[in-house]
């Protein structure tokens, strides 16, 4: 939802958008606790979808990274160009993720945490 529909929403929509906006009132003061374990464990899963049939066969790819268990950043976009193979559009996929959670490692060796990071 969100951005996709913001030049051509419906009253459907903007009910959707009204959901989400009143559930962050209500969790705003929500955060995540970790333990001070000194390595923790980053898991990075990536995918795509090949030639996308019904549309423009534009690939959709995403990943989702995890830290001790908790996803902490994740994106699903639609590519620009058409992939000429399953292949190329899953490396696309694993590039994308693979950028984030080289940030997030070196972030948090910069802090004085190590971490594994597992790629999946």
């Amino acid at each position: 939802m969100g951005v996709k529909y913001l030049s051509c929403y419906n009253k459907t929509h903007w009910r959707a958008a009204q959901r989400v906006l009143k559930y962050l009132k209500g969790t705003a003061t929500y955060g995540f606790k970790y333990n001070g374990n000194s390595t923790t464990k980053v898991e990075l899963y990536t995918g795509a979808s090949f030639a996308n049939a019904n549309e423009d066969r534009k690939p959709i790819t995403g990943y989702a990274l995890i830290l001790a268990g908790a996803y902490i950043t994740w994106e699903s976009v639609k590519q620009e160009c058409i992939s000429l193979n399953t292949a190329e559009s899953k490396l696309g996929a694993a590039s994308e993720g693979v950028r984030e959670a080289m940030w997030l490692r070196l972030l948090r060796r910069e802090l004085g945490y190590g971490s594994i990071l597992l790629v999946w």
